[in-house]
């Protein structure tokens, strides 16, 4: 018998038991601008109220002994056998979005539930002397028979109506059962969830802690010896006032610390480490850190408010993103371009001679242009001889705006906030950072010299003389041509962009305007040596909010503008997951937020284009069990892991039978993760279950579009004659394993061509050829867009291809 039994109080904080919206969203992997977003939350409010009316919430605690002599405080809480059984009723239905939708509804209920009755429970054990020192949970901790133990213990059955089955599952199903270790030390009260012990990986609210354990500076390292320590070499000092949020004001002084989850604490990448000061410890800094990083000043900084004056340290997020700047053609000098979070020149340029390409010929004596790619993640920008139409030289780099979020949504919110003027000031920087580069490269050219690709150790190399290069030429910019997505014209351009985020998502511009270098990038007169502020400067036009200017460009440098015979899919691979399909007379075309995971924002050792990132995933077939081979980007020491890389390692994760059709790896990889390498300084680049998530979201969103573009089409995969693969991330797939794992249809991979980046390539060809204009404008006049979003097949084909189409049969464990 139990030595005390308590029945406890489900309003006792004065609020009712109610879903919440976040929570819900977390429990179903969902972020706003994913796929089916909108119409789950608009859902989610139109049944608030009657989901919340079919809860009873109801707990009951005893203590007790369990197995072993345990004395321990057992919990039973429900919500009642009423919204169990109508939850159950839309699975009964098959109304499966409705009843995942309602069932994490009911959980976020449930777990808000358990929160509001901590402080009744440490009222009970500290009445009875004990503190509480651990919270155990079914199957980890406490057994089936401990389950039934403690519902014994509680007399859950008389009191709730609570049972449970030899398995220990509970019913209603909506019911939970903790046990509580108890110790003599009545100021512990170690109640709440420990993401960072649970096995729970695909949990949505384990998303923080996942990808959190693998955010740096994630050592343990004291204060005083961070600096010193191998791998920590990289950290800088700064001091931050009272009274700011930390993330916000090293933003304001042109520190840009990775945060891709726009700052809502969940990706775990913005951390620092205090020196001196204090900070308060905030729930998602639990989340994320143990307790000994905690002791020694780790937290995330976009959740941390100064009280008085701190001290940090943090790590320089210097980035070497290996940028796709190939247009699928030739190979054309390329600088790569290496800045720190700080730098206002870059430090670092290398590149490496090859023949020039030629787009067309142009005007007698015309003088020289810039085109550029406006991305999400990444920049690129080519000086075009206009005379000749050789690119001269392609300058590409990091898009710094990453900072306020590695997704057009969060910077979206960031510009609403009032954040605008700032993302505008970031990407102007680095745009003409870019400029000064490919204007120095021509200059260093002429002279019959370059930079080496060391340190930035300057060396004489002899590089043959362009006959098209003159002297004096680096002051004869002629024209700025600029692709990008509407989103990033709009904040470069410093538009408003609340409207590009709610529906009916309406920009203030679709581009095609013609402004001046001084308008676009704040130039004024001898800020960029050889480019005068009345420059003409062209923004491309796009078609709408989500088929912007640089797809615009991609599809017409894809031939999708030639009125032939010939059936194309155009997929330009990324944050977001843009395609069309054309028959010659029309084109249709979508958009489907794929999310960062793809490059490798949002995955736990994600890590962008870098050298050194994970890029290539094999098994080798001379060992036994599951054994990989690995390559990095550039043959470096491995530092993170790529999107190619991930995809690569769930096709041969698949084929291993280490993971199964639903992307659920097996034991022990489950809680534990597969191990791709070591970084430098020891720490494991793992894929976890939250990773795999991520990735078949992605994934999901992009098959589901391409076929339903293909279906509104009345076309088939085998009646497309070429599928051609955009940007960077589609330069390196390899369609194979992508087929693998269903991001495209197997019917795709031998009529799949990389054509790089078309949206550079687009640029340059408007720069070059007198009919490009007209080519994109014939284009969009041709165009239709699918709206995805609240498409109700599309919904349902995204749920469809989340499982992977089948498994290989040997190393099952």
């Amino acid at each position: 018998m139990a030595e005390d039994i308590r029945i406890l109080n489900g309003n006792a904080a004065g609020r009712r038991i109610l879903p919440d919206e976040e929570m819900t969203f977390r429990l179903l992997h969902m972020r706003p601008g994913d796929p089916g977003y909108e119409a789950n939350s608009k859902m989610f409010r139109e049944n608030y109220t009657q989901i919340g009316r079919r809860m009873i919430p109801k707990a009951v605690a005893a203590f007790g002994e369990l197995s072993g002599g345990r004395k321990v405080l057992c919990l039973v809480m429900t919500l009642g056998s009423v919204i169990s059984d109508y939850i159950g009723g839309r699975f009964d239905a098959q109304e499966y979005e409705e009843g995942l939708l309602f069932g994490s509804m009911a959980d976020s209920a449930l777990f808000s539930f358990e929160e509001q009755l901590l402080p009744q429970i440490r009222r009970i054990v500290n009445e009875k002397g004990y503190g509480i020192c651990s919270r155990m949970e079914i199957p980890d901790e406490i057994s089936a028979e401990d389950v039934c133990r403690a519902l014994e213990l509680t007399e859950a059955e008389r009191i709730l109506g609570v049972t449970a089955t030899k398995e220990g599952m509970l019913h209603p199903v909506k019911s939970m059962c903790m046990v509580y270790g108890l110790t003599e030390d009545v100021n512990a009260f170690l109640a709440g969830h420990d993401c960072r012990v649970c096995t729970a990986e695909d949990c949505g609210m384990r998303k923080a802690a996942a990808g959190a354990e693998k955010a740096d500076p994630g050592e343990c390292v004291a204060p005083e010896k961070a600096a010193d320590e191998d791998g920590m070499r990289d950290m800088r000092r700064m001091t931050i006032p009272a009274g700011v949020g930390v993330l916000e004001y090293m933003q304001t002084q042109g520190v840009n610390l990775s945060a891709p989850c726009g700052g809502r604490g969940v990706c775990g990448k913005c951390g620092v480490q205090v020196v001196k000061g204090e900070l308060p410890v905030q729930r998602a800094d639990s989340i994320c850190y143990a307790k000994e990083q905690l002791q020694n000043g780790f937290r995330l900084a976009c959740q941390a408010k100064t009280e008085s004056e701190i001290e940090i340290l943090y790590r320089s997020q210097e980035e070497e993103f290996v940028v796709q700047t190939d247009t699928g053609n030739e190979l054309q000098y390329a600088i790569r371009v290496k800045r720190g979070d700080d730098s206002g020149i870059p430090e670092e340029e290398s590149g490496k001679t090859a023949e020039r390409m030629v787009f067309s010929k142009g005007k007698e004596n015309a003088g020289f242009g810039i085109a550029i790619d406006l991305g999400t993640t990444t920049l690129a920008a080519s000086l075009v001889d206009l005379e000749s139409g050789r690119v001269l030289g392609t300058a590409a780099g990091v898009n710094h705006q990453r900072t306020y979020g590695a997704d057009v949504i969060s910077r979206i919110h960031a510009a609403e906030e009032g954040r605008g003027e700032e993302l505008k000031a970031l990407i102007r920087r680095d745009l003409k950072e870019l400029i000064r580069e490919l204007l120095q490269s021509l200059s260093a050219e002429n002279d019959g010299s370059t930079q080496s690709p060391g340190k930035g150790e300057t060396t004489t190399k002899e590089v043959p003389k362009d006959p098209n290069v003159r002297d004096g030429n680096a002051s004869r910019i002629r024209r700025i041509v600029i692709a990008g997505n509407t989103t990033m014209e709009h904040l470069l351009l410093g538009y408003p962009a609340g409207g590009l985020g709610r529906w009916p998502f309406r920009p203030v511009s679709l581009g095609g305007e013609r402004l001046t270098a001084e308008a676009v990038l704040g130039t004024k007169r001898g800020d960029l040596p050889g480019l005068s502020e009345d420059v003409p400067v062209d923004i491309l036009p796009g078609y709408s909010t989500y088929i912007g200017a640089d797809i615009a460009a991609g599809m017409m440098t894809a031939g999708l503008s030639d009125p032939k015979e010939e059936r194309l899919l155009f997929v330009d691979l990324g944050t977001n997951g843009e395609m069309a399909v054309s028959d010659g007379s029309c084109i249709l075309a979508a958009s489907t937020a794929a999310g960062p995971a793809l490059e490798g924002g949002n995955l736990s050792c994600g890590c962008g284009s870098v050298p050194g990132a994970v890029c290539r995933v094999s098994r080798n077939p001379e060992q036994s069990g599951l054994s990989l081979r690995t390559e990095t980007i550039g043959g470096r020491e491995p530092v993170g892991l790529c999107g190619t890389g991930a995809i690569e390692a769930l096709a041969v994760l698949l084929d291993a039978g280490i993971m199964d059709m639903y992307g659920t790896l097996r034991k022990p990889y489950f809680s534990n993760g597969v191990c791709l390498g070591k970084r430098k300084d020891g720490k494991e680049i793992v894929l976890t279950q939250g990773d795999i998530r991520e990735i078949q979201k992605a994934k999901s969103a992009i098959r589901a579009g391409i076929e339903i573009l293909l279906k509104r089409a009345g076309l088939t995969m085998e009646a497309i004659d070429r599928v051609i693969l955009a940007g960077g991330f589609g330069f390196y797939l390899d369609p194979a394993r992508a087929a693998r794992i269903g991001l495209l249809p197997e019917a795709a991979v031998k009529k799949t061509t990389a054509a790089g980046n078309t949206s550079l390539a687009g640029a340059v060809c408007v720069l070059t050829e007198e009919s490009a204009m007209g080519k994109i404008r014939r284009i969009l006049e041709k165009t239709e867009e699918i709206i995805l979003g609240n498409d109700e097949e599309f919904r349902d084909a995204y749920i469809g291809y989340m499982n992977f189409e089948g498994e290989g049969q040997d190393d099952k464990e």
